[in-house]
């Protein structure tokens, strides 16, 4: 019986990466087992889920404290299907937290029981923004890393963790289409009067799931209310007083994908 590959995902975009991910096993090296944790994408391209994926999408220190001892019976639960299983190859998607933790218990008892698989983890700790100190835990942890953005191996590698640019899944979907005309439209270019009309802006925010969605909107509304401020102050001491008429803030935020 050929062994299977271990996945494991614990978000909504870590599920589509995913499973586009087993799409491209499949296109290259032919039908595979996959065993693990998914969501519904993974679980059409014939992942065998031992779980709900919905355990790990918490957000927040808070929430990660409160349910710690759920989170780590539930690695240790992985683990022990690991070492059952035997995969040929464990692979971990996003949940940076939780998937390091994983791994570097999955490595331990590898140690101990005298077996061995390569861990690759895909999408890489933002660690060019913020611990910098994170990356030595991957170095660990894992075999190799799959990074989204093209400047992020060059972090790890000197580490010795192997790692490879993948590309951003935003950007799959993407076509090339050539620029169009201008065809002297007012959403944007130069008016008759010689000042530059600039298109009306949609801001588009994701969130995941309802928790993240309020954690993030008050930062945004805090910003906004700051810059008014900002604005209100430095209109009082030039003594401009601005024609109404002439400024038009038009703020538009459209929310998507909460769940």
């Amino acid at each position: 019986m050929t062994a299977p590959i271990f996945i494991l995902a614990g978000e909504a975009s870590g599920d589509v990466l995913a499973s586009r991910m087993m799409r491209a096993v499949h296109q290259h090296y032919g039908q595979q087992q996959w065993i693990g944790l998914g969501g519904p994408h993974m679980a059409a391209e014939g992942l065998r889920s031992v779980g709900d994926m919905s355990r790990l999408s918490l957000i927040g220190v808070g929430a990660a404290i409160q349910h710690y001892r759920q989170l780590s019976a539930f690695a240790d639960e992985l683990v022990d299907l690991a070492l059952q299983q035997r995969p040929k190859l464990i692979l971990t998607v996003d949940a940076k937290g939780f998937s390091v933790r994983f791994a570097a218990r999955l490595r331990r008892q590898m140690q101990r029981h005298g077996w061995s698989a390569p861990i690759i983890h895909t999408v890489a700790p933002t660690v060019w923004a913020w611990g910098k100190w994170r990356r030595h835990k991957f170095a660990w942890a894992f075999d190799g890393l799959f990074c989204l953005f093209p400047f992020e191996p060059d972090y790890f590698a000197p580490l010795g963790l192997e790692s490879h640019f993948i590309g951003h899944p935003a950007a799959f979907d993407i076509q090339a289409q050539k620029p169009k005309p201008s065809s002297g439209s007012r959403s944007s270019g130069t008016t008759s009067s010689g000042t530059t009309s600039v298109a009306p802006c949609i801001v588009l925010f994701t969130f995941l799931c309802i928790s993240e969605c309020i954690i993030n909107i008050r930062v945004v509304f805090f910003c906004i209310f700051t810059l008014f401020i900002i604005l209100c102050f430095f209109t009082l001491i030039t003594g401009s007083r601005a024609n109404s008429s002439s400024i038009n803030y038009r703020i538009t935020i459209i929310i998507t994908d909460i769940k």
